[in-house]
C-alpha cells in the first residue's frame, strides 16, 4: 500500500512540469478559458518496461516529440525488410533452416543510423506548395527511428498513423521479396525440394504440405478416429491440462524455491511442435546454449551477460548467415562443391547414413534414401 501511495506522489509532484507546458487565455468578459499548447518544452510520459534487460538499457522516459518516420528510418528499414525476407525465404528451404530474427535489425540499425545521422546533409525538401517538408537529416539518430526499424511499436509512443503506414509497407515489398526468392531458386538449383539434392530438401515445405494434406484432404476423423493408429494422441490434451496442476502445487506449498517459478511446462512443451521439420537432436543443443547463457553466464558474469548476451547472439546467427550466402553465391552457384571427406560422407552427404531411419536404424521402404 505504501508503495502506491508514494507512486501516485510522484506523479502529482510532476504534474506542474505539463502545466508550465500550457497556457490559458481567460476572457475577462465570460472567463471562458481557452488553452493553448506550446512545445517549448518536450511533454515527458513515464513508462516502466517489465522486462529487466529493456529497463536497464531503455529510459523509461518518453518523448512524443521525438522524430520517427524520417528518410533514414525508411531507408534503413526497408533495407531490412529485404535483407531479413531474402535471408529467411533462402534458408527455408535448405535441408538445415536458419531464421534471423529481429534481433539483428535491431542491433545494427542503430550503428548505421549513427553514421547516417553523421553523414546525410540537413537540407530540407519542401513540397506541395510548403504543406509538406521533409529533411535528409532532421538532426541525431533518435530511439523514434531505431523503433520504427525494428517494428517495436510497444516501446515508445509512435503515432499510430505512422506505425501502420510502415507495416503496410514492410509487408508488401518482403512479400515480394519472399516470392522473387522462391522463383529464383527454383530456377537456379536443380532438384530443389527433392531427396536427389540433400542440401535442398526444402523440410519446411514439405512439412507445410504434409500437414495441408493431413487436416484437408483425409481428415481428422481418419487421422485420429477410433480406427486410426494416432487416436491415443488425443489424450494429449488431458494431460497438457493437468500438468500444470502439481507445478501450481508445488509452488504455492514453497513459495522461498526460486527455481519453481522459472517452471513453465506450457512453454516447455510448445517447443516440441517445431520438431518437425527441426531434428530431434537440435533441442539438445538449444538446451546446452541456453542453460549455459541464460542460467550460468547470467548468474555468474550478470554484468558481461547484460552488456553483450544479445550481440553474441546476432552475431552468431549474422555468421552463419553470412557464410552460408558466400558459400551458395561464391561456390555452390558456379558448380565448386566442398571436398569429399567422412564429415560429409554417406547417403546424407553429413556424415549420418542412418538419419533417415527409425529408432531401430532401420530406413523404412516408403521413405527414399537421400
Amino acid at each position: 500500500m505504501a508503495e502506491n501511495v508514494s507512486y501516485f506522489d510522484e506523479k502529482i509532484e510532476a504534474l506542474p512540469l505539463l502545466q508550465k507546458n500550457s497556457q490559458a487565455l481567460i476572457d475577462d468578459n465570460d472567463k471562458t478559458v481557452s488553452p493553448i499548447i506550446e512545445n517549448t518544452q518536450p511533454t515527458l510520459f513515464d513508462e516502466e518496461s517489465p522486462y529487466e534487460i529493456v529497463a536497464i538499457n531503455v529510459s523509461n522516459q518518453d518523448d512524443p516529440t521525438l522524430p520517427c518516420l524520417t528518410f533514414r528510418s525508411c531507408i534503413l528499414g526497408l533495407l531490412f525488410t529485404c535483407i531479413l525476407s531474402f535471408v529467411n525465404q533462402f534458408f527455408a528451404l535448405r535441408t538445415r533452416p536458419i531464421v534471423l530474427g529481429m534481433i539483428v535489425a535491431q542491433l545494427l540499425a542503430y550503428p548505421m543510423g549513427k553514421a547516417l545521422a553523421l553523414l546525410l546533409p540537413s537540407r530540407t525538401f519542401i513540397m506541395f506548395n510548403g504543406r509538406w517538408k521533409f529533411s535528409l537529416n532532421p538532426g541525431p539518430f533518435s530511439i523514434k527511428e531505431h523503433c520504427i526499424i525494428s517494428t517495436m511499436a510497444s516501446t515508445a509512443a509512435i503515432p499510430p498513423r505512422v506505425m501502420f503506414t510502415t507495416q503496410i509497407v514492410a509487408t508488401i515489398v518482403a512479400c515480394v521479396v519472399h516470392v522473387w526468392t522462391a522463383i529464383y531458386l527454383i530456377n537456379t538449383v536443380p532438384h530443389i525440394c527433392t531427396s536427389k539434392n540433400i542440401q535442398w530438401t526444402c523440410p519446411i515445405v514439405t512439412t507445410v504440405y504434409s500437414e495441408s494434406i493431413i487436416w484437408g484432404a483425409v481428415g481428422l476423423k481418419k487421422v485420429f478416429g477410433f480406427q486410426s493408429i494416432y487416436w491415443p494422441l488425443l489424450f494429449g490434451f488431458l494431460i497438457g491440462a493437468l500438468l500444470p496442476v502439481p507445478v501450481w502445487y508445488l509452488r504455492m506449498k514453497y513459495p522461498k524455491v526460486k527455481w519453481l517459478q522459472y517452471v513453465h511446462l506450457p512453454v516447455i512443451l510448445v517447443g516440441t511442435s517445431r520438431i518437425p521439420p527441426a531434428p530431434a537432436g537440435e533441442y539438445s543443443a538449444w538446451f546446452i546454449v541456453g542453460f549455459l547463457f541464460n542460467f550460468v553466464i547470467r548468474r555468474y558474469a550478470h554484468a558481461w551477460w547484460e552488456r553483450y548476451a544479445f550481440i553474441f547472439s546476432a552475431a552468431m546467427s549474422c555468421g552463419v548467415v553470412v557464410s552460408a550466402l558466400t558459400i551458395f553465391f561464391a561456390l555452390t552457384n558456379n558448380n565448386i562443391y566442398f571436398p569429399a571427406w567422412w564429415g560429409t560422407g554417406g547417403i546424407t552427404g553429413d556424415g549420418c547414413p542412418l538419419a533417415s531411419a527409425n529408432f531401430s536404424g532401420i530406413i523404412p521402404h516408403y521413405k527414399p534414401s537421400l
